[in-house]
């Protein structure tokens, strides 16, 4: 059995593929929620099940609770701990609370680093965004100066930040991994893609906005590897590293959505772009510069036409 890890928000789409990833690879792995277990449904709970048919622990935190952080940490020692689990509702919107996100994502990060320093932890992996870099030049860079543009991404720039002061006073090695976004099994049934493919299922169209602006996207079982490969930058001298875990390319939706209803053989007219205006404030270009990862955690995504149609594969083909 490999080191203990600690993987907060394990009921999130991301949180459950690390936490699954991990254990494949034999660590001692802890997943944390932060309700009782019989609270969770629909999408949730599948992933929660997963990750208990994998043979693994689920433990309730409250991460603004200090005497459950401590009691975790000091219960289990853990050599690593990836701190996932943040509020996000409204990530995209002006409604999001951002109170509430300072509590959840900010604030508890001195009593986790503290705890983690008492035990001896290797380090902590923070899962970062791609909207800390908001409104700059592109593609966005690590060492890069940032000027997010909504609340979500100002609040992950502040846990980042906070990050670096709390890795240097409690010398606990940190990396952040500035997620773009990911796409896989299990993923938010409410997003564009999952939508649009339960859609063709019974041969619905769907209203769509132009869909021309363009994302990066970075496929989840990549995304993964990309964490592990962060716990493993731990060995280096470096007390704090941020890097982007992305594909490095734009792809417009159009595009992406195009290419769906290619693999599925349907008729392009069920896709109704310009239907629906765009979402306001939206940015229309986002995509990283990933040769930071490639050269340090000798880390590199495969192609988006290769795991989309491994993604797609997934649901079988004939919908």
């Amino acid at each position: 059995m490999h080191s203990t890890v600690i993987v907060t928000g394990a009921s999130s789409f991301i949180g459950m593929h690390i936490a699954k990833y991990l254990v494949s690879l034999n660590y001692n792995v802890i997943a944390t929620v932060s309700k009782i277990r019989c609270k969770y449904q629909g999408i949730q709970e599948q992933r929660l099940r997963v990750l208990e048919n994998a043979g693994i622990r689920l433990e309730q935190l409250d991460l603004t609770c200090v005497d459950q952080i401590l009691k975790i940490v000091d219960s289990y020692r853990p050599q690593y701990w990836i701190q996932h689990a943040g509020w996000a509702q409204d990530y995209a919107s002006w409604n999001f609370d951002f109170e509430r996100a300072f509590m959840l994502n900010i604030k508890p990060l001195k009593d986790i680093y503290l705890a983690l320093a008492k035990v001896g932890s290797r380090g902590l992996i923070l899962t970062g965004s791609d909207t800390e870099y908001g409104d700059i030049p592109l593609p966005f860079k690590e060492e890069g100066y940032c000027k997010p543009t909504l609340p979500y991404g100002l609040s992950k720039l502040m846990q980042s930040s906070y990050a670096r002061q709390l890795a240097e006073h409690y010398k606990v090695k940190t990396r952040v991994a500035r997620v773009f976004i990911p796409f896989g099994e299990l993923d938010n049934p409410n997003k564009l893609l999952p939508t649009v493919i339960e859609r063709l299922r019974s041969n619905q169209s769907i209203g769509l906005s132009p869909c021309t602006q363009s994302r990066d996207f970075v496929y989840v079982d990549d995304l993964v590897e990309g964490y592990h490969s962060l716990m493993r930058d731990l060995d280096r001298d470096t007390l704090f590293d941020a890097f982007n875990l992305a594909s490095g390319h734009p792809t417009s939706l159009k595009q992406l959505l195009t290419e769906t209803v290619w693999f599925f053989n349907k008729p392009i007219e069920l896709l109704q772009f310009g239907v629906q205006p765009m979402r306001e404030n939206e940015n229309m270009n986002s995509y990283a510069d990933i040769s930071k990862a490639k050269i340090i955690l000798n880390w590199q995504p495969r192609l988006l036409e290769i795991t989309l149609k491994q993604y797609l594969s997934s649901y079988g083909q004939g919908i």
